[in-house]
Protein backbone atom coordinates (compact mmCIF):
# COMPACT_ATOMS: atom_id res chain seq x y z
CA UNK A 1 0.00 0.00 0.00
CA UNK A 2 0.70 3.96 -0.75
CA UNK A 3 0.69 5.86 2.13
CA UNK A 4 1.11 9.37 2.27
CA UNK A 5 1.72 11.86 5.42
CA UNK A 6 1.90 15.21 5.75
CA UNK A 7 3.98 17.35 8.71
CA UNK A 8 4.58 20.82 8.97
CA UNK A 9 8.43 19.45 10.27
CA UNK A 10 10.48 16.55 10.32
CA UNK A 11 13.85 17.42 10.89
CA UNK A 12 16.58 14.75 11.65
CA UNK A 13 18.71 16.32 13.93
CA UNK A 14 15.93 17.78 16.11
CA UNK A 15 13.42 14.82 16.81
CA UNK A 16 10.67 16.73 18.70
CA UNK A 17 7.14 15.46 20.15
CA UNK A 18 5.03 15.19 16.54
CA UNK A 19 8.12 14.80 14.57
CA UNK A 20 9.00 11.38 16.65
CA UNK A 21 5.34 10.24 16.35
CA UNK A 22 5.03 10.59 12.55
CA UNK A 23 8.59 8.83 11.95
CA UNK A 24 8.21 5.71 14.28
CA UNK A 25 4.59 5.40 12.79
CA UNK A 26 6.36 5.74 9.10
CA UNK A 27 9.20 3.13 10.17
CA UNK A 28 6.36 0.52 11.22
CA UNK A 29 4.32 1.20 8.34
CA UNK A 30 7.42 0.43 6.39
CA UNK A 31 9.00 -2.51 8.15
CA UNK A 32 5.04 -3.64 7.44
CA UNK A 33 5.99 -3.75 3.29
CA UNK A 34 4.33 -0.68 3.03
CA UNK A 35 5.53 2.51 0.50
CA UNK A 36 5.74 5.77 2.72
CA UNK A 37 5.73 8.92 1.69
CA UNK A 38 6.51 12.09 4.06
CA UNK A 39 5.36 15.30 2.63
CA UNK A 40 6.81 18.36 4.94
CA UNK A 41 7.21 21.97 4.84
CA UNK A 42 10.46 23.25 3.93
CA UNK A 43 11.98 26.95 4.04
CA UNK A 44 12.08 28.59 0.96
CA UNK A 45 15.53 29.86 1.90
CA UNK A 46 16.91 26.68 2.12
CA UNK A 47 15.29 24.50 -0.92
CA UNK A 48 15.66 20.61 -0.56
CA UNK A 49 14.93 18.16 -2.81
CA UNK A 50 13.36 14.75 -2.18
CA UNK A 51 15.62 11.77 -0.66
CA UNK A 52 14.66 8.49 1.01
CA UNK A 53 15.95 7.40 4.86
CA UNK A 54 15.02 4.55 6.02
CA UNK A 55 12.92 3.58 3.29
CA UNK A 56 10.48 6.56 3.43
CA UNK A 57 10.43 8.69 0.72
CA UNK A 58 10.91 12.55 2.15
CA UNK A 59 9.24 15.73 0.12
CA UNK A 60 10.05 18.88 1.12
CA UNK A 61 7.87 21.26 -0.32
CA UNK A 62 8.86 24.75 -0.45
CA UNK A 63 6.78 26.89 2.18
CA UNK A 64 6.52 31.14 2.73
CA UNK A 65 5.38 32.06 6.17
CA UNK A 66 3.84 35.11 6.43
CA UNK A 67 2.15 37.14 9.80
Amino acid sequence: MKILMIVKSLHHSYMGGIQTHVWKIARQLTDRGNEVWIMVAQNIFRPAKPFIDSGIHIIPIPVSYTH
